[in-house]
């Protein structure tokens, strides 16, 4: 509808500008209140009784309210998630909200759609009739891993998984062999222990822009084969999955994308889906580190599509909740570290077209492209929790039991390197207090390299 036109929008605005200036309005006053609420005397208002329970009934009605509105994320899972998680499913839900409102109000205000579509526009022949394994979606059989070979095995699979046919499992089999639905990589994943120099400060390089990074689209076996010959010789990974689950019943994954840190690969995880287990050579790789952000599905939808699974893996979504980051997305991240503004148009893509459009590649691309650089940032500045850090400064314990007497809860990293925390308190205590004027000067001098710092991550952000 044209703002020109004498109809009511919505039978109580003149025109769309008129709604759109209300709901602004609207949201203005919602946010200068919560911004009144005074969120650094929460945890004080939270001790009090009667307002901790209000505070958490509302919250939690106005979660699922929200949840209620976004029919397609699973109920299952909803309330095991935590606090923070449904705080970043709100977030989504919000971003997906805000965009249909979008395009309902540019269709009502007579707008030209974008030539690529955001949502299913069009019919697609569905990609699963030419799976060669089919789908079971049957609730008899309970999950049964795919896996019939297993790299890097500390424990080889029982014999008759590796010949066992996907299409003739049934009950009797799982009565006879109920080891078949246990985890292949239990034991390599318990005992995994993380290689000593990604505990150590690493050097931080930004990565060159998208558009000058070589990437390739895997969608034959030759492309497949290059695609290994490279990742195979990489000590990290950056890893994410576009899945679709729209008007389906458990989804299936139709694209992956890869970093390193000179290539990025875009795998047509439909077209060469039963070649993918070859995947495991890297995957299952101890050596070889892989970075996802929030993997929780990620690694559901690698078991269940391709039989792969995940062994040394770094997760910047939980990574972020350790460091009580504000907000948990990979936007955030993305923005903070890489000055990086992600687009969300493409969240809700139908991942099933082919040819996939060039929009779809730049916004899948970019989802693993910095993920990298975002883990070398995460993983060096966290030690141990700030408060903890201030508290060991000001008391200074004198012995190990001192030092965990001033921890609650004995945080891992402290029990492993108690001696060497001790000697550095130690060094602490006997080192001599400097003079005024040499703090000052070491002030200034810090402070020169901070704006170093700050004015060479501003050219980098600009370069980026």
């Amino acid at each position: 509808m044209s703002s020109t036109n004498s109809t009511k929008f919505l039978d109580l605005f003149n025109n769309v500008d008129e709604y759109k200036q209300a709901m602004c309005a609207k949201v203005v006053d919602v946010i200068r209140t919560s911004n009144r609420l005074g969120m650094e005397n929460f945890d004080r208002i939270m001790t009090i009784e009667s307002c901790h329970d209000k505070i958490n009934q509302l919250s939690e009605r106005i979660l699922h309210r929200i949840y209620q509105m976004k029919s397609h994320i699973q109920s299952s899972d909803w309330d095991q998630l935590d606090s923070d998680e449904k705080l970043e499913q709100l977030v989504d839900i919000n971003d997906t909200l805000f965009e249909r409102i979008a395009s309902a109000l540019d269709d009502a205000d007579g707008l030209k759609q974008s030539s690529v579509s955001t949502v299913v526009r069009q019919v697609v022949i569905k990609p699963q009739l030419k799976f060669k394994h089919k789908i079971d979606n049957s609730t008899q059989i309970p999950f049964i891993p795919k896996i019939r070979n297993k790299p890097h095995a500390q424990i080889p699979l029982p014999m008759f998984m590796t010949q066992m046919n996907f299409e003739s499992i049934d009950l009797d089999l799982l009565e006879k062999h109920p080891e078949i639905l246990d985890h292949p990589y239990v034991n390599e994943i318990t005992s995994f222990e993380p290689d000593e120099i990604v505990l150590k400060l690493g050097e931080l390089h930004f990565p060159k822009t998208i558009e000058q990074t070589k990437c390739l689209f895997v969608d034959t076996i030759d492309t497949l084969k290059t695609m290994m010959d490279h990742i195979e010789i990489q000590s990290e990974l950056a890893i994410d999955l576009e899945h679709h689950s729209y008007r389906s019943y458990q989804g299936f994954t139709c694209l992956m994308q890869i970093s390193s840190r000179t290539e990025d690969f875009l795998i047509d995880t439909l077209a060469i889906r039963d070649e993918l287990s070859i995947l495991n050579n890297v995957f299952t790789n101890p050596k070889v580190l892989k970075v996802f952000h929030g993997a929780d599905w990620d690694v559901e939808w690698l078991q269940k599509d391709f039989g792969i699974y995940i062994v040394n893996m770094f997760d910047t979504h939980q990574a972020g909740k350790e460091l009580n980051l504000p907000t948990l997305s990979l936007a955030y991240l993305l923005k903070t570290y890489c000055n990086i503004d992600a687009s969300k148009q493409y969240q809700l893509a139908d991942w099933r077209l082919r040819p996939l459009p060039k929009e779809y590649c730049r916004y899948a691309q970019e989802d693993t492209h910095y993920l990298l650089y975002i883990y070398d940032r995460l993983r060096n500045h966290y030690v141990l929790p700030d408060l903890l850090l201030i508290h060991l400064a000001e008391l200074l314990p004198k012995d190990p039991q001192g030092i965990r007497a001033c921890c609650k809860l004995v945080p891992e990293l402290v029990e492993k390197n108690l001696e060497e925390i001790h000697r550095l308190l130690m060094q602490a205590i006997e080192k001599p207090l400097v003079d005024l004027n040499d703090v000052k000067s070491n002030f200034d001098e810090c402070l020169q390299n901070t704006r170093s710092i700050s004015s060479s991550n501003k050219h980098i952000s600009t370069e980026s």
